[in-house]
């Protein structure tokens, strides 16, 4: 049964959202803030390497889809390699996610939930926020949104050939531009298989089963096979307990898979109350199994493949890989707020439950229209350095901070023989050798906060030590956890302090 919403919106009310969705977004791509660590990695192999080779592992321990590396690689070499051609596909992805949403809220839900929902997804600060980051995660948006249309339109109608040859097209570009596709397309599948059994169609599950062969063998060449060897993510996500326990064999595994069920709604879904939206979630479900099992089992079916590929250690159930669930939480959560309304029967409890919901994403959206949302701003800091800078002088490197530097070297003349790139843990401070033919030394860092702190504060005790700081210059932020860049001189003409 084709599910369809026939009760008339407020189309100023629709459009005036999207109008602030797109200007939203837009400022923040505007902005051209600098690219942080994440960022540069992955820009490092986009614009350093040819078309086929980045089918080869890429550097810095990225993954990203390789069809989204092919559309950032077009992008460089069709308007220049500066930050705007690297977010410039995640940007178009936002914006074309909003008219797709819009669309797909309008079609199936009721006018209020449709809205309710729409307004959620307007002012997601993740949603914003990966719109203009040079990252893959808004591409994963977009590619669930159109195989949930898809699905809206086709589910239960019967896969004839030509159904089957243009799915089977549309799996395989979807898992060539996202990786987490692949449990969309399963849970999808899934339901297919499902009513292919039900009405007997076994020509159709015949179908089926040979696009679920190309897909899961796709997926296992472009994502599992990158993954499975990365210890380094592996551990990374491991650490912030990104693979959850299913099924829970302990209390302690138990309350894990409770609480990682909670951070959801904090990130990526970014709300202030994640307690009160996971509940809103789950009374919007029910009341949605009740009103519309179709739509249900639609928006719900990636879910269980996430949980099961999480389990394996194959894919973390955390933070900026769900953000292709977004769409589908949302609609729950809106779900759950028109619950006050028609069971509770007390509206003003909506109008409540939607103000504790968009208090948080809007301060931020006003953060990101105002460009006070900045990462890690290395290019203003470089350029302070270049203003400065005398010959002879030298530029320490952290770490964490090496990406960023080296993609933007070249634009401010930095020559190797100008730098000196920092090691970890115990080669976290350079060798007094390198820096004592040197009249001064810059410093430079970046993703520098939390444990890392008591690395930033003793790189500048040892230079401390064996020089005069003569520059202090932080580019601080407070939104973000590893944010803030900071940059000091020394002058180390006082050679008797070297050791």
């Amino acid at each position: 049964m084709p599910i369809s919403n026939t009760r008339p919106v407020n189309t100023i009310l629709v459009v005036s959202l999207l109008g602030f969705g797109i200007a939203s977004r837009t400022a923040l791509y505007f902005w051209n803030r600098s690219l942080w660590l994440d960022e540069a990695m992955l820009a490092l192999n986009v614009t350093h390497r040819t078309y086929a080779e980045l089918l080869q592992p890429l550097d810095y321990n990225q993954r990203a889809p390789f069809g989204f590396l092919l559309l950032e690689r077009l992008a460089v070499d069709v308007f220049g390699n500066s930050e705007w051609s690297l977010r410039f596909f995640p940007f178009f992805c936002g914006l074309v996610s909003l008219a797709l949403f819009s669309r797909l809220a309008l079609r199936v839900l009721p006018s209020a939930v449709a809205l309710f929902a729409l307004s959620l997804f307007v002012v997601s600060p993740t949603l914003i926020y990966y719109s203009a980051e040079a990252k893959q995660y808004s591409s994963d948006v977009i590619v669930a949104l159109v195989l949930y249309t898809i699905a809206i339109s086709e589910l239960p109608q019967r896969l004839s050939w030509t159904r089957a040859l243009v799915l089977a097209v549309v799996g395989l570009a979807a898992l060539f531009l996202s990786h987490p596709a692949f449990f969309v397309l399963a849970g999808l599948g899934s339901l297919w298989a499902i009513s292919a059994i039900h009405v007997r169609d076994w020509k159709g599950l015949a179908l089926l089963a040979s696009c679920g062969l190309v897909w899961f063998m796709l997926f296992g060449m472009l994502s599992y096979r990158e993954l499975s060897r990365s210890p380094i993510l592996i551990e990374y996500w491991e650490q912030r307990h990104g693979f959850i326990p299913v099924p829970p064999s302990s209390f302690t595994e138990a309350r894990q898979l409770f609480e990682t069920f909670l951070a959801v709604f904090e990130n990526p879904l970014g709300f202030a109350f994640p307690g009160f939206a996971a509940f809103l979630f789950l009374a919007g479900t029910i009341d949605m199994f009740t009103r519309d099992r179709k739509l249900f089992f639609i928006i719900l079916s990636p879910i269980p493949f996430v949980l099961l590929a999480s389990a394996l250690h194959m894919y973390p159930f955390s933070e900026r890989l769900l953000l292709f669930m977004v769409p589908c939480l949302l609609i729950g959560i809106a779900e759950g707020i028109n619950v006050f309304r028609t069971q509770l029967l007390v509206p003003s409890l909506c109008a409540v439950a939607l103000a504790m919901l968009l208090a948080k994403p809007l301060a931020t959206t006003k953060d990101f229209i105002s460009g006070r949302y900045t990462v890690e701003e290395v290019r203003p800091a470089l350029w302070h350095a270049t203003t400065q800078w005398r010959s002879g002088d030298l530029i320490y490197v952290y770490h964490s901070t090496i990406p960023a530097f080296l993609y933007y070297a070249n634009d401010f003349g930095f020559k190797p023989a100008d730098y000196v790139l920092g090691g970890e843990d115990s080669g976290v401070l350079p060798d007094a050798g390198v820096v004592r033919s040197n009249s001064r030394v810059w410093v430079l860092l970046s993703h520098a906060k939390g444990a890392r702190a008591v690395e930033r504060t003793r790189i500048r005790e040892y230079f401390n030590g064996i020089g005069r700081e003569v520059i202090k210059s932080e580019y601080t932020d407070d939104w973000h956890p590893f944010g803030g860049v900071w940059l000091w001189l020394f002058d180390l003409t006082e050679r008797n302090k070297l050791p």
